[in-house]
């Protein structure tokens, strides 16, 4: 009996000495969030970007190699890069998954990218299909062939819009891209006007080359006049006026194929060359621009990111204006604050970071926030930041929300002050009816 008793408690130490402990359970969860954190980090974006920026120049040197060796087959060592790329783009497309979940990787507000990622996956694993299939459509028959090539041909396109993922790292190119895809509904709209003008012009030269033509019996060797290559037809006329005025084809030669023609044709063709370049494309110009600057502000991210790279830049300008104000032991006191106040490049400083003030004991009041009449780094840099600039919407809203919890104190006290007046006068009277008992 007491051997049975034994043996399950042994096993039941064995039982629990296998089940994990909250301290396990710790590990594993600072493990996951410290893998977390650095798959969601920039040192893990800016891994991938070289890879992806060196297989964009791979790519560059392979298609160089095949443009001069067209009936030779790819080298070994091009297929096993590819290999190892391809690897590389899997295991990317692993980590995210396991660091942001099934879910968060295709419904965070960056699936986008991740899709882009899937696709990069898919078109360097087709690439390399597609390259080991080419060297059997060398061999094969001529149908199949053929259909391997086409899908070689599919791969070569699918594996040049790789390398827009390159935008997600570069800060300065993603600007350029969502300024261009926001001016996209202003580029539909001013090429509809544009091809209205146009049109409306090709109309009168067309029928005025017609009447031309007609008039003076000039049917028969009118195709190979300078008039008909610019003005034959419609479609050649808006041609010829789309070119004038993109820079296709110098709108002197148009116009002087018009001579014939007419002079009012001639200054009429001045005219709508004038009007366009110097107003419609001008304007179009201004309305793009516009587009792109109003895009570029709305973006959520490119904000974020220009706040935190301009509130940088201040803290590495207000901390060389610290350095230059302390005297090397690391805090600024009012009297080291006054001397160097009076130097008129630190007055300069200060004015061009919009921290103007009257005096130094003002400014380093409104600089020391614990009032200890001590001012170090990390409080001098806050302080700054806090007061540059004029007031804000938020700044403003502060202190009305300050005011009205003032006034609502002051009429607190108002109210027990006059309640305890009134108590004060109670006890005078009854003091008063006693005495005079």
């Amino acid at each position: 009996m007491q051997q049975k008793q034994l043996t399950r408690s042994e096993s039941t130490v064995e039982q629990w000495d296998s089940w994990p402990t909250l301290s396990d359970e710790a590990d594993e969860s600072h493990a996951k969030s410290s893998f977390e954190r650095w798959v969601k980090s920039w040192k893990f974006e800016r891994i991938f970007a070289i890879v992806l920026m060196s297989n964009a120049i791979f790519l560059g040197i392979q298609t160089q190699w095949s443009s001069m060796h067209l009936h030779d087959e790819l080298p070994v060592a091009f297929l096993v890069l590819q290999m190892i790329y391809a690897a590389l783009f899997i295991l990317e497309i692993c980590f995210r998954l396991a660091a942001w979940g099934l879910k968060g990787f295709f419904c965070s507000d960056d699936w986008l990218w991740h899709m882009l990622d899937v696709f990069v996956w898919l078109t360097a694993v087709l690439e390399l299909v597609a390259d080991i299939m080419s060297l059997e459509a060398q061999h094969a028959t001529s149908s199949s062939g053929f259909r391997l090539l086409r899908i070689v041909k599919i791969a070569r396109f699918a594996r040049a819009i790789r390398i827009f993922k390159v935008l997600r790292f570069v800060r300065a190119l993603r600007i350029l891209l969502f300024s261009i895809l926001h001016t996209l509904k202003s580029l539909i709209w001013s090429q509809v006007l544009l091809m209205i003008i146009i049109f409306s012009f090709a109309i009168l030269f067309s029928d005025a080359t017609i009447a031309y033509v007609v008039d003076n019996d000039l049917a028969q060797s009118f195709d190979s006049t300078t008039l008909f290559k610019y003005f034959g037809s419609p479609l050649r006329t808006m041609t010829t006026l789309f070119r004038s005025i993109s820079g296709g084809v110098t709108w002197e030669e148009p116009a002087n194929a018009l001579q014939d023609v007419g002079g009012e044709w001639v200054l009429l063709f001045t005219v709508y060359v004038a009007f366009c370049l110097f107003a419609v494309l001008n304007v179009m110009v201004g309305v793009f621009c516009h587009s792109a600057i109003t895009g570029a502000e709305k973006d959520q991210d490119l904000l974020v990111q220009s706040l935190l790279q301009e509130k940088e830049g201040f803290r590495e300008r207000f901390l060389q204006l610290f350095k230059q104000i302390d005297d090397g032991s690391g805090r600024i006191t009012l009297l080291e604050f006054e001397n160097r106040f009076q130097d008129e490049s630190v007055k300069a400083l200060f004015e061009a970071l919009e921290l103007g003030a009257t005096d130094a004991w003002t400014l380093f009041q409104m600089l020391d926030k614990d009032g200890d009449h001590n001012i170090d780094a990390d409080e001098f840099i806050d302080s700054c930041i806090r007061m540059r600039g004029s007031a804000r919407s938020v700044d403003v809203c502060g202190l009305r929300l300050q005011t009205a919890k003032i006034r609502s104190q002051l009429s607190e006290l108002t109210r027990a002050s006059e309640q305890m007046q009134g108590v004060i006068v109670e006890l005078a009277r009854s003091c008063q009816g006693r005495r005079m008992i």
